[in-house]
């Protein structure tokens, strides 16, 4: 079984939230450490001043910084030889191309909640987590660091109907031998990944 791939293309500019809160607590960072040192050595360092000491925990913190990666899920919904395809428009994102039932995973949700949330939000269906597979992870570097979560299904409750007429133009099955040449790219390698048994993938690093 396949692994693993590397697929790199050019990442975006960083958001500026970060660097905009940063400031707030540099005086918080450095009480922190000065308070650690203190708790190690029973008195603060001889010779070193608040400035430092901040200077310090910055620079510590800057090297520790935890990734802040969105968490996204998708549907490869199977009919036979064909996947559901969900035209988008209207949205800002890849209009125009062909991407799955998708979806951010709110706060407070597991992945397989997000993806039985969305599945019946946007196409009307009704899911259980045991019809849900995950067939493929992929970290994701776009103008943002993402963690794509693809879940392959073949069963469902319901009917398949666009439930969201103003952000998809249309729900439509592709076989996978003729997909249309209008898809999102990522979402592509990630269909073919996950057809060669490969669970994991890596985009956008260099």
């Amino acid at each position: 079984m396949a692994f693993f791939i590397n697929s790199s293309q050019s990442s975006g500019e960083r958001g500026t939230a970060g660097s905009e809160r940063s400031g707030s607590n540099d005086e918080s960072i450095a009480e922190g450490a000065m308070d650690e040192e203190e708790d190690r050595s029973g008195k603060a360092a001889a010779g070193r001043t608040p400035d430092e000491f901040m200077k310090e925990a910055i620079l510590m913190n800057s090297i520790h910084k935890r990734s802040q990666a969105n968490v996204c899920v998708y549907l490869i919904l199977r009919r036979k030889d064909q996947i559901l395809f969900s035209l988008r428009q209207n949205t800002g994102y890849c209009d125009g191309y062909y991407g799955l039932v998708a979806g951010h995973v709110d706060v407070g949700e597991s992945a397989a909640q997000a993806m039985i949330r969305e599945a019946n939000e946007e196409a009307g269906m009704d899911l259980t987590i045991d019809q849900l597979k995950p067939v493929h992870i992929m970290h994701r570097v776009s103008n943002r660091v993402n963690v794509d979560i693809f879940y392959e299904c073949d069963a469902y409750q319901g009917h398949i109907a666009n439930q969201e007429p103003d952000k998809c133009g249309a729900l439509t099955f592709f076989p996978l031998s003729a997909l249309p040449p209008n898809c999102i790219d990522y979402v592509l390698q990630a269909i073919h990944a996950a057809h060669r048994g490969c669970f994991f993938s890596e985009v956008g690093w260099s």
